[in-house]
């Protein structure tokens, strides 16, 4: 009996970073200041303090659009969160599920530099510094 017939095998997360993410975040998460991609090392982990920022990570545009599916997406999140920002997560930090990537990518805000500028404020007066743009 063959297994799998007709469906792709999955892709490693670390794969699909460098396939859908290295471009504008480098290979090491630094992002681009002067092209207003954030710097993702040491600073991610503050967002899945909050169900918000949480939503949020999943709702950006190069996250929400990435053209994989949702599992990988979600396996692509729980690689990354704590590869660039262990530190910062919180202890008991519930793994992305496929299902609520799927949610996610399809609630996304009208505004998101807005929603990311209100993020960053609340997350600030909790005492999680989230970046500065």
């Amino acid at each position: 009996m063959l297994l799998g017939v007709g469906v792709a095998p999955a892709q490693e997360p670390a794969l699909n970073y460098l396939q859908y993410c290295v471009g504008c975040h480098m290979q090491d998460g630094s992002g681009s200041a002067a092209n207003n991609v954030p710097d993702m090392r040491g600073t991610i982990g503050h967002f899945v303090q909050i169900p918000q920022g949480r939503a949020f990570l999943i709702q950006v545009a190069g996250v929400a659009q990435a053209p994989i599916p949702a599992n990988e997406l979600a396996a692509l999140m729980n690689w990354l969160l704590p590869t660039l920002s262990a530190n910062e997560m919180p202890a008991e930090f519930t793994p992305y599920s496929a299902a609520e990537v799927a949610q996610l990518r399809s609630l996304r805000p009208a505004d998101l530099p807005a929603m990311r500028a209100r993020l960053i404020q609340q997350l600030s007066s909790l005492g999680y510094p989230a970046g500065d743009y």
